[in-house]
């Protein structure tokens, strides 16, 4: 993963959570935005562990 791969993950997952800081808790969005966020973090958790090893 490049650099520019790994700043490009952060500034969605970033955006996500400008996202979820606005959202009422009953707002549909906000389940998928917590979904998006867990599975850019999921992706981000793998590309690390294969470029650790």
């Amino acid at each position: 993963m490049s650099d520019l791969d790994l700043i490009q993950h952060l500034s969605v997952i970033n955006q996500h959570l400008q996202v979820l800081q606005s959202a009422r808790p009953t707002d549909k969005k906000l389940f998928e935005v917590q979904q998006l966020l867990r599975n850019h973090v999921q992706n981000l958790l793998i590309t690390g562990e294969k470029c650790s090893s």
